[in-house]
């Protein structure tokens, strides 16, 4: 068989396949089957092709989802080390702070939660979680006024 004739079988089962797509998902293969006829079984539900579409498209989202929850972890530990190493004044001063005071002052309606200030409002930790988990934690933190933050402190 010459190189062309070799292209011309690859194009032509290219063709068969392509014609026929969900043909790799049905018990006998594209390419061992297609001489002889494959008669579907209208009560078998395995036969549906819609079915046996949906079914690799879950599959693939969840492999998807996979992927995205393992980078998403990584890149997470990533910054939760970066966060660890950060000198106390250089943390409150990130975005993530940023982003776990903003939480709070929503969460506590922008008022002190002793006396209503509605200024000068500052984080209190009740008591500290591990550093980059406050976001977790938000029931540790407290939105108050400086006045009642700094009385706590006393």
């Amino acid at each position: 068989m010459t190189f062309f004739g070799n292209l011309h079988d690859l194009h032509d089962m290219q063709q068969a396949a392509s014609s026929d797509v969900l043909a790799k998902h049905r018990p006998q293969s594209v390419w061992i089957g297609r001489d002889s006829e494959h008669l579907d079984d209208p009560e078998d539900p395995s036969d549906d092709p819609c079915q046996l579409v949906h079914e690799f498209s879950l599959r693939q989202d969840d492999r998807w989802d996979l992927l995205v929850n393992q980078a998403f972890e990584a890149e997470q530990r990533a910054e939760d080390r970066w966060r660890n190493q950060l000198h106390y004044d250089e943390f409150l001063r990130s975005d993530y702070w940023e982003a776990v005071r903003r939480a709070v002052l929503a969460r506590d309606g922008h008022k002190c939660r002793f006396c209503g200030a509605t200024q000068n409002l500052q984080v209190h930790h009740r008591w500290y979680p591990p550093r980059g988990t406050e976001m977790q934690h938000l029931d540790a933190l407290i939105l108050l006024c400086s006045k009642c933050h700094h009385e706590q402190h006393r």
